[in-house]
């Protein structure tokens, strides 16, 4: 049904809303078995701080192809916190 899945969870006391002022995501090896998906995207909120992670089919992506599309998310992220009100399409 889906190759591609983003999660987003709460931690405590965060919060309804996401502050990616200061969020970095990074990708990193990590030897978890088979990934579920194609890529998983995650990020957790804990008080200030957001943490993020990829899950991703090794067989599908190159690391350095992952990190560059998990820094231009990382780009929106940052683009959409410094302007909140304008639409996500301006910060593409």
């Amino acid at each position: 049904l889906f190759q591609v899945m983003l999660t987003h969870q709460s931690a405590g006391e965060a919060g309804p809303h996401a502050a990616f002022g200061d969020a970095t995501l990074v990708a990193r090896d990590a030897d978890l078995g088979t990934a579920r998906f194609d890529m998983t995207v995650g990020v957790i909120e804990a008080g200030d701080d957001i943490v993020g992670g990829v899950e991703y089919a090794a067989a599908l992506f190159d690391p350095s192809t992952v990190a560059r599309m998990m820094a231009h998310l990382d780009a929106v992220l940052r683009a959409a916190a410094a302007q909140p009100d304008a639409p996500l399409s301006a910060h593409a």
